[in-house]
């Protein structure tokens, strides 16, 4: 695992890092634990915020988190490299939202998609099929380890095992044995996958797994590590 595919690190813009120290003690950790990449995923949850709106409001934490760390000096070789882009939450028609291509990872085609957190209703499928279709992206599917309390497994299966998304686990799964389980599972399946911290706040690295789940990603055969390398370039369109 190179690439972090999930955080929320950029001071001030979402219920993550509220101050630039905070976002540099985040990216120092993801750094000193072997991450070459981390990808900023503010949350673009307002229905009623354009996406140029939200685009400003990043591009100003991005500002400031660069004047901190040039005016600390702050050597650069000690933090990973970024990677611009949004945790989008799905709700109803959000594929007809003006703009919403732009929420991609930066560069990419690929758009991280967070499910609502309840009961599986049958529109989210539906939905989630019309972003990829009509923007011609491809859905990352946020922390998917978080659905199974909501979904049966059929549900589940139904959305994200139909081979069309890239799904993305959290590495706060390894820290419970079903977590670990579902992380085993996914790496066999076939499946394309990323995994990502889902870091909001420094005071919780802790919990993060990061070190766990390098853990069981170092275990892989060989080809199976070039392999989700792979798919970490193509997620990133490099």
């Amino acid at each position: 695992m190179k690439v972090d595919f999930h955080s929320h690190f950029l001071p001030g813009i979402d219920d993550g890092a509220s101050t630039p120290a905070q976002s540099v003690a985040i990216l120092k950790y993801m750094k000193g634990n072997g991450i070459e990449r981390v990808c900023a995923t503010s949350h673009f949850a307002k229905h009623g915020e354009h996406v140029a709106s939200f685009l400003e409001r990043r591009s100003r934490a991005v500002r400031v988190l660069n004047d901190y760390i040039d005016s600390n000096g702050i050597d650069r070789q000690t933090l990973p490299a970024i990677t611009l882009g949004a945790e989008v939450h799905l709700y109803r028609n959000l594929s007809e939202r003006e703009g919403l291509r732009e929420l991609c990872y930066e560069g990419s085609d690929h758009i991280l998609l967070e499910l609502p957190f309840r009961k599986f209703e049958g529109w989210e499928l539906e939905e989630v099929y019309n972003i990829m279709y009509q923007l011609k992206v491809t859905p990352v599917m946020a922390h998917i380890n978080r659905y199974t309390q909501y979904y049966s497994k059929s549900e589940y299966a139904d959305m994200f095992y139909n081979g069309d998304f890239v799904l993305q686990i959290n590495c706060e799964s390894a820290n419970a044995f079903s977590g670990s389980s579902l992380i085993k599972k996914v790496l066999n399946s076939g499946y394309d996958v990323v995994f990502g911290c889902d870091i909001h706040s420094p005071d919780k690295t802790s919990e993060s797994g990061l070190e766990k789940t390098a853990k069981i990603l170092s275990k892989q055969s060989k080809d199976k590590q070039l392999e989700l390398e792979s798919i970490e370039r193509s997620v990133l369109g490099r």
